[in-house]
């Protein structure tokens, strides 16, 4: 437990909890690196991947620093082989930025996203280092416009932000007269790549051929409330797949309790072939179960946010979320695509499987246009840096 108080944007904080947070901060063995890379957690990572490997492969003597900003990235993340060490970023605070900056001192910094830190940024265009962003979705909100005429300065003098799309790539240019390039989504390269090794899954082969699979991948509490209401009517024509965002005793008690009525087999005991609906209680699985399913739902949209739908989206999916998905950027293409549909009650649930269930060949028409988009947007990133000469 920290008991002394750390000082954050000025002020004396005693909260333990956040002291606790910040002291991850504290006595890090920073060591100088050529580039800085940072990400907010394991989903910003995620986009750096590809770039860290054609970095890695392109300049291999250059020394890679990786930093978060959540422990839940930093923790996560063991691919020492793309970089040589990960950090925590610094309180955005002067001192601690000097300090942070002063033994790393880099020669690039790459951004994944959206993280902007007033003060880091503002020290680094001081300081005449080069950043550039990637995989940037902004979007146009009061907020984000507001953000912008605070930092103009320091953000209207980053190399480049490589966006997602042309709609983020005029926006930024509006607001901050910056320079900028679509290229696609590098989580979605990132995703591709990930993926295209299919694992085989004998017994999802055989639990989907039995009746078409939906599967329910990433889900709350608040989705398993949801799917309770109307799993009667599901399971008459599917079986389901339940895949947990977090695999632990509580919710695996949540589901069976909610679903107290019926015959719920377990993905790990095997025995599948039993009931009409299976937990998927294995890790690493989820991302390939995906190609067995006719429908997936992806969970979290009942709660602060939808989990990932790039991966049903690799597999051509057709993809069901709850009404909580407006901040993620392949989540609205989707949407707009018609290959994603929101959902906002069990009754809009039901509708959307049955639309689905009578509009396949237009799904799989708007997906084709889905798979024209770049795919490896990280090569143009690379060209950038090399043609800049950022390292």
């Amino acid at each position: 437990m920290v008991s002394k108080t750390v000082l954050f944007f000025g002020r004396k904080l005693r909260n333990t909890t956040i002291l606790n947070y910040l002291s991850l901060r504290e006595n890090q063995k920073l060591k100088s690196a050529d580039i800085l890379c940072h990400c907010a957690s394991l989903g910003e990572y995620q986009s750096l991947i590809p770039v860290l490997e054609k970095i890695r492969s392109n300049f291999p003597i250059k020394k890679i620093a990786l930093s978060f900003f959540s422990p839940s990235g930093y923790l996560n993340v063991k691919a020492k082989n793309i970089y040589d060490y990960k950090i925590y970023c610094p309180i955005d605070q002067k001192s601690d930025v000097d300090m942070f900056l002063d033994q790393i001192n880099p020669s690039l910094i790459i951004i994944s996203q959206n993280e902007i830190w007033p003060v880091f940024l503002a020290e680094i265009v001081k300081r005449g280092i080069p950043c550039i962003y990637i995989d940037s979705y902004f979007n146009k909100t009061r907020r984000n416009k507001l953000w912008f005429w605070l930092n103009q300065f320091s953000l209207s003098r980053v190399k480049c932000f490589f966006t997602q799309n042309k709609e983020v790539s005029y926006f930024l240019k509006d607001e901050l007269r910056a320079q900028t390039q679509a290229i696609g989504s590098i989580r979605k390269e990132y995703i591709d790549q990930s993926l295209s090794q299919k694992l085989s899954l004998p017994l999802l082969e055989l639990f989907s051929n039995s009746k078409p699979l939906i599967v329910f991948g990433s889900v709350h509490n608040s989705d398993i409330f949801i799917l309770s209401k109307c799993i009667d009517q599901i399971i008459e024509k599917y079986n389901i797949l339940i895949a947990p965002h977090d695999i632990n005793d509580y919710n695996l008690r949540v589901i069976k309790k909610e679903l107290k009525d019926y015959s719920i087999s377990s993905y790990s005991q095997g025995k599948m072939e039993e009931s009409s609906i299976c937990i998927l209680d294995e890790f690493g699985v989820l991302k390939f179960a995906y190609d067995y399913a006719e429908i997936v739902y992806i969970g979290g949209g009942f709660n602060k946010g939808i989990h990932n739908v790039l991966e049903p989206a690799y597999f051509l999916k057709p993809i069901i979320v709850g009404p909580n998905f407006s901040k993620f950027q392949e989540a609205k293409e989707l949407n707009q695509r018609q290959v994603l549909f929101e959902v906002s009650n069990t009754n809009d649930l039901i509708n959307k499987i049955e639309y689905i269930a009578n509009h396949r060949d237009d799904i799989q028409e708007s997906y084709s246009t889905y798979e024209e988009l770049h795919h490896f947007p990280s090569q143009v990133i690379i060209n950038f840096i090399k043609t800049n000469k950022l390292i």
